[in-house]
């Protein structure tokens, strides 16, 4: 068995230090060592195990390009969606961001408070790659159980995005019964 073979199971972990840098940690590959030393601006941290990199979003688009396919786990202080094809806009994507924005604008939301909304807006739609408008209260559910049980994100990044969905569907949807017991 190769190595690289032993190792395509386990999982690639991609976060953000102190410092705002990405850092990638994985079991030592060859395969996936040489994959990381394509990325410019590459770092390795004897001490801590890890590789890292400046942070740009050009950099973790890539880093992400490089690994498609592996089993990768992003914090989510990244703030950054990690299904497949994450960057390609889907039809009705375009027309429910303006519906999003127009609102933020209508109820004077502060810059920072947008900008985690339509994170999480944008990370739910492409998740299921699915109009929000045809997706009922068990698949918000399952979204929120999936962000919980598999990216294992903090009570206050929950709550945000619990916040942020009940905006889409309340405010820009017009569907609050979708989200009323949430």
């Amino acid at each position: 068995m190769r190595n690289s073979d032993k190792h395509r199971g386990e999982t690639v972990k991609i976060g953000k230090d102190a410092s705002g840098k990405i850092t990638m940690a994985f079991s030592y590959d060859p395969a996936r060592i040489q994959k990381v030393k394509t990325v410019e601006g590459y770092r390795w941290h004897p001490k801590e195990k890890h590789w890292s990199f400046l942070y740009s979003e050009d950099i973790l688009g890539k880093i992400l390009s490089i690994f498609d396919g592996e089993n990768i786990h992003v914090d989510p202080a990244l703030q950054v969606s990690v299904y497949p094809k994450a960057n390609i806009a889907v039809p009705y994507e375009k027309q429910i961001i303006e519906g999003v924005k127009k609102e933020f604008r209508l109820r004077r939301y502060s810059q920072k408070t947008q900008k985690a909304y339509l994170h999480h807006i944008n990370r739910y739609m492409r998740h299921f790659r699915e109009d929000p408008k045809k997706l009922d209260e068990g698949y918000i559910k399952e979204y929120l159980l999936h962000l919980v049980d598999q990216e294992r994100i903090s009570r206050s990044y929950h709550n945000q995005a619990v916040s942020a969905l009940k905006f889409l569907y309340d405010h820009v949807l017009n569907m609050p019964r979708i989200v009323g017991k949430l």
